[in-house]
């Protein structure tokens, strides 16, 4: 069985090229406005030097976590390493922008936080909602102009018996019966609360008739 053979990351071309003609637009006497054109062979060499500089300053972080009895690489031991390597120039540029991209970390996370929280709230809602729908009896629901049944009702004959007997009189008074209706017999006196019901209403007298 033989071992795959490893083979060393290639930095992408493309960054590669943005980050040179970056740099040469803001060199001393450049033109910003120039379109620097840059010889294959030479990105080729920056494309090498990079990925040496990389690994000799991958390999000098990982001697200073290990010194420091760590396991993971963090980026003060990156720091360190170019501080050892007479790179020290370059490490404020590099904090700087360690530090904007910690305060954005930081920004997203509170924003996802957030974004969770106000869906808990909102599920929350919801679901009190249902159950307050649910526990209110049939009929009486009101949700933004659903329907509301009326609380009042006309009674029956059978449990109204004043309303009923009040009727029958007047019935009896107006002449209801096999001779036909009276006109001229007085209607009975009707109080307040009594009910008429509507099956044994009379009808319409046609005095003309």
């Amino acid at each position: 069985m033989t071992t795959p053979e490893v083979t060393d990351a290639e930095i992408p071309k493309a960054l590669l090229k943005r980050l040179i003609k970056a740099k040469l637009s803001t060199v001393a006497g450049a033109d910003p406005t120039r379109d620097y054109q840059i010889h294959k062979d030479a990105l080729l060499a920056f494309q090498e030097a990079a990925k040496i500089f990389i690994h000799y300053l991958t390999a000098t972080a990982n001697d200073v976590c290990r010194d420091a009895r760590r396991q993971t690489i963090s980026a003060e031991d990156v720091l360190t390493a170019l501080n050892d390597l007479d790179f020290g120039e370059v490490t404020g540029e590099l904090m700087e922008a360690l530090e904007d991209f910690r305060t954005e970390a930081r920004e997203k996370s509170k924003k996802k936080a957030e974004g969770k929280k106000r869906k808990a709230e909102e599920t929350a809602d919801a679901g009190e909602g249902e159950q307050a729908g649910a526990s209110m009896p049939a009929g009486t629901r009101d949700t933004d102009g659903a329907e509301q049944a009326d609380t009042v009702h006309a009674q029956p004959p059978s449990q109204n018996p004043e309303g009923l007997q009040v009727a029958q009189a007047w019935v009896a008074q107006a002449g209801f019966g096999e001779a036909g209706p009276n006109p001229e017999a007085p209607a009975p006196p009707v109080t307040a609360g009594d009910s008429l019901p509507t099956s044994i209403a009379p009808p319409a007298v046609n005095p003309s008739a």
